[in-house]
Parts: C-alpha cells; structure tokens; sequence
C-alpha cells in the first residue's frame, strides 16, 4: 500500500522549455525540496508538507489517477519542489500506472541531487521506461547547490534524456561546460540545455550566442517561454 503523494498544484498550460517546448501538457508540482537555489521561482513549493503550515495537499494514488483523467492529456510533467523528493516506494507506482492507464508521455524535472538509477530500473522492470523522460538539472555556483550534485543524478541518463544548466554569468556557463565535457566522456548523450537565469535580456542574447559557438553536439539554448507568455510570477496558467 502506498502512502499519498505530497501536492502543491496540478494544472494544464503549455510546455515552456526542454526538449517538449510549446506542447500542451499537464503540470503536477509537488511540495517539498530538499535544495534551496537562489534563483528558484516556485519557493512556495520547497516546503515539505505539513498541514497547516505549507501550501499543498495529499493525495492517494487512485484519487492522483483519477484527477489527471479528468484533463484528457497524454502528456505530463512531474515537477516541484522536486517529484523525486517524494518516497520512491510511492511515486514509482503512480508514474507506471500513470504511463499504462492513461498512455501517458512524461517529463520528470529534478535537480542533480537525486540519484536517478534504482528509479529508471524499476520503470524498466515495468516496461514503461521508454516514454519517460528525465530532466536533471545540474546546479551551479549561481545557485548556490552546486556541492550538492551527485554523479548518480546524471551517469544513468540517455540520449532521450536531458541535462539542464541554469546560467546566469560566463562563470557559470565555464563550469556548465566542464560538465557537460565530463559527461560526454562518459558517453552520457543526454541533450544540454542551457538556460539563462530569468531577468537580464542583456545575458540571455549572450548565452544564445555562447551556446550557438558550441563545438559540442546535442545542445539547445532554452529559453522559458511561459515567462514570456505570461507574467514570471503567474501561477496556474
């Protein structure tokens, strides 16, 4: 029997960045996140849950199923706070019946402090691994997490995954591509995004210009196109 799953929202709106930009899709954010970065943009969401006291609610895995039915979408992203933050004795179970019940497509977004292979290995076992895709963020000097990455978060990636680099000064993108280089190394073909911290139109037109002069393969600059679509503090578009 698993235990609910800690939510903060669930809402439909368009895929704003990654490699599914612009596709109508439906967000589950969960509460909780064991990273605090100083940049992030859905504080309200680190909070573990705890009622009275956090935004949020719990809900079942049935109820979770049930509720995502009533969208009539295929396609999901799993967000937060951090999805793998949740008990993975408890999520694993609702992500395979998400993918076999509702023929769902799903993005995992999740920071390079969670290990990611006992998940993909059950997803595997289950044999729904293939439409589920992971986006790791790998956090650096900007966000002030970066000591906290763990190889284990990106090691087992695949090429249909992706690695993402929040950048906000030439420093950063300096260690975003000392990464990347190490991963390549170790034939970890996830695509790059490069992302620019959100606020200085002078810096996005730079990183795009950095990312284009890229010798590497598989990278795309991406920009988050809700915060264009929308006010960056709007919520439940």
């Amino acid at each position: 029997m698993t235990r609910p799953l800690a939510v903060n929202e669930i809402y439909s709106a368009i895929q704003g960045e990654g490699l599914f930009v612009g596709v109508p899709t439906v967000f589950l954010r969960f509460q909780g996140c064991s990273l605090s970065c100083g940049y992030c943009d859905t504080k309200y969401a680190i909070p573990f849950y705890k009622e009275g006291e956090t935004e949020g609610f719990l809900r079942s895995e049935d109820a979770l199923i049930e509720e995502c039915k009533k969208f009539n979408c295929k396609n999901f992203c799993l967000t937060g706070g951090d999805p793998l933050n949740q008990k993975h004795s408890d999520l694993v179970p609702f992500l395979i019946r998400l993918r076999k019940e509702l023929d769902a497509h799903i993005v995992i977004e999740t920071g390079g402090h969670v290990p990611i292979g006992e998940i993909l290995d059950q997803l595997r076992f289950a044999d729904v691994e293939s439409l589920v895709h992971f986006c790791v963020d790998y956090k650096l000097s900007c966000s002030g997490m970066k000591d906290r990455m763990k190889d284990g978060a990106f090691f087992p990636l695949r090429s249909t995954d992706s690695i993402k680099y929040v950048c906000a000064s030439d420093k950063d993108f300096i260690e975003a591509i000392a990464h990347l280089t190490r991963m390549r190394s170790e034939e970890v073909l996830a695509t790059a995004l490069f992302s620019p911290a959100w606020g200085d139109p002078g810096w996005t037109t730079r990183l795009a210009e950095l990312v284009r002069d890229l010798p590497i393969s598989h990278v795309r600059f991406s920009l988050q196109i809700h915060k264009v679509l929308y006010d960056p503090v709007t919520r439940c578009v």
